[in-house]
């Protein structure tokens, strides 16, 4: 009898061991009910979350710094914005990916700023894993606004329509953000523009702007006294870049589809670029 208990204790000691370490080699997810706080994660969700509103949830946070950093999660769903989400200075704000985590919203004036935008940048700070969708309404649709600001802008679907006189996927300026594997989409109203830069010099890696519909011109990227670094990326309008006045873009391994419009003062070079059909561009970024 004792030794058949004892070989009873031992089966269930190896089993519980087998059961750790196959545990210990898996993630486990706790749900974000019942997970005790971490400290500085700031959650948002329909149901479960610190709020259901990412502004709200932003606008929460007041002693962020360098040595104090916050990280807002935003779960998946499809968020309207009434007013235009200013991101902070040491805060991250991450989705649950592209297609799972939307902000969107209509938020739309006849001013050129901030006041147009759906989402607004800010230094030190990132935004990475989901869509911005500004619909529009009014004069300006913008959905993604740096003044000033030079943010990390990472794995971001983002688009822009229903300004009546000019649509911006991204606008930025006097910035110099950071925008890796970013789709930039810009239709409709008199002008639209995939990536707007004025006074700027972003780096652009792994970007796809689009523009198109605009009555009077349709741009993928306008340069204007910028100086931009565009790596890997696709351009497209009916001018695909437009650079002018003054600065020095370069662009390099990178489709462009549509003209490429050179104005007095400005410099625009291609190195190994093409027409998106395979066609070699020359230096300026023009066939040959």
């Amino acid at each position: 009898m004792v030794k058949n208990i004892m070989q009873c204790i031992v089966v269930l000691v190896g089993i519980l061991f087998v059961s750790i370490a196959v545990a210990s080699d898996k993630v486990v997810v706790i749900p974000l009910s019942s997970a005790k706080k971490l400290m500085n994660v700031v959650t948002v969700s329909a149901k479960g979350g610190d709020f259901t509103s990412p502004v709200a949830a932003i606008n929460s946070i007041t002693d962020a710094a360098a040595d104090n950093p916050y990280l807002v999660f935003i779960g998946p769903g499809v968020y309207t914005l009434t007013q235009t989400l200013f991101m902070k200075p040491f805060v991250t704000i991450t989705g649950s990916g592209q297609e799972a985590t939307i902000l969107t919203g209509a938020i739309s004036t006849g001013a050129n700023d901030a006041s147009s935008a759906l989402v607004s940048g800010a230094d030190n700070a990132i935004l990475r894993d989901l869509t911005v969708e500004n619909n529009g309404g009014s004069t300006y649709s913008i959905a993604l606004f740096n003044s000033g600001s030079s943010p990390i802008i990472q794995d971001i679907t983002i688009s822009a329509s229903g300004g009546t006189i000019v649509n911006y996927g991204v606008r930025n300026f006097s910035s110099s953000p950071v925008m890796t594997d970013v789709t930039a989409t810009a239709f409709g109203g008199n002008t639209s523009y995939g990536v707007y830069n004025s006074s700027s010099s972003p780096i652009m890696t792994g970007v796809t702007a689009t523009a198109s519909d605009g009555t009077s011109s349709s741009i993928g990227v306008s340069d204007m006294n910028s100086s931009s670094i565009i790596r890997h990326c696709t351009l497209e309008g009916s001018f695909g870049i437009k650079v002018s006045t003054s600065g020095t873009t370069k662009v390099m391994h990178s489709s462009i589809i549509g003209t490429s419009l050179l104005g007095s003062g400005a410099t625009l070079t291609c190195v190994n670029s093409d027409n998106g059909d395979a066609t070699e561009l020359g230096p300026d970024c023009k066939l040959p």
